[in-house]
């Protein structure tokens, strides 16, 4: 596994945008899931953006460290970053948090509560994003407790109930057979520019401390972060 610190820039307006990203092929294409840098990519193109990896890491604790200490508040108020939340809190780690804490919101007092809109209409503030008005928010909190049931606790423990112990039928078994099977990448088209299958890149890795090289498998068990060469 590699864990590294990287900078995207848009060669067209300077914008930057540092991040962290974890994983076993260096030329996975990633360039970042922030919803601003995504929102840039799409707009200017791709080919307008130039990814540089500033640094390498042992492992995810340190990688999280150094992001916390470049992507701070101060930078994340900048108007030439594409960064929206300051650093070392994580990608998708992030965002479940966040839709955890979202489930919750029901359970926060209202000193809270405020708390969250306003660094919510700040951080909207630094980007140039008009804030909801208080009539929008209004209405989008009463269509969430409409619309989505988990809202209420004695649903969420309703469903809790309901499955905890229930073992697997055979045909929620196959469905989750065709699930799995739909997402392989066996068979499909390579993109362009890549010289090898999407399961050819996945299948093979090389352990970046002591070089050796095999199946994925066998590698995560024995290399990597269990690699008797790391120190």
């Amino acid at each position: 596994m590699f864990y590294y610190l990287y900078e995207v820039k848009n060669n067209l307006n300077g914008n930057i945008y540092i991040g962290v990203h974890k994983t076993y092929d260096l030329e996975d294409g990633y360039m970042g899931s922030g919803k601003a840098i995504c929102n840039a990519i799409k707009k200017y193109g791709i080919e307008n953006f130039t990814k540089t990896i500033l640094e390498f890491f042992v492992d995810q604790e340190a990688m999280f460290q150094k992001e916390k200490e470049i992507v701070t508040e101060e930078f994340v108020a900048r108007k030439d970053v594409y960064n929206m939340k300051p650093g070392g809190t994580g990608g998708w780690d992030y965002v479940h948090a966040n839709q955890i804490k979202a489930n919750k919101w029901h359970t926060f007092d209202e000193e809270k509560k405020a708390d969250i809109i306003k660094r919510s209409i700040e951080t909207r503030k630094a980007k140039g994003i008009p804030p909801l008005s208080e009539k929008k928010r209004k209405e989008f909190s009463e269509h969430m407790k409409v619309n989505n049931p988990m809202f209420d606790p004695a649903n969420v423990e309703k469903v809790r109930s309901k499955l905890t112990g229930v073992p697997k039928t055979k045909e929620h078994k196959e469905n989750i057979s065709k699930s799995a099977s739909r997402k392989s990448t066996k068979g499909r088209k390579l993109k362009p520019g890549r010289k090898y299958s999407v399961t050819r890149v996945i299948s093979d890795a090389v352990c970046p401390f002591c070089s050796k090289s095999g199946k994925l498998n066998a590698m995560r068990r024995w290399h990597f972060d269990n690699c008797k060469s790391k120190k």
